[in-house]
């Protein structure tokens, strides 16, 4: 089973997210696990399809998948 989370980070929000993960050993810890880390162009942002209620918090969209 895998999960999708859609971040909308910064740069330095990025960092932050990879320096908690790391911080925390999340792959050292649970070696069964992994994540992606995947940009999405603002060329696609418009095609993809939200159902729900969403927030725009940041300004670039990438999703991780655990």
């Amino acid at each position: 089973q895998f999960s999708l989370f859609e971040f909308w980070l910064t740069k330095a929000r990025k960092i932050e997210l990879l320096s908690a993960l790391r911080e925390k050993h999340f792959l050292q810890d649970n070696p069964e696990e992994s994540f992606l880390i995947i940009p999405i162009p603002e060329s696609f942002e418009n095609k993809i399809e939200r159902y729900g209620q969403t927030t725009k918090i940041f300004e670039t969209p990438i999703m991780v998948s655990f």
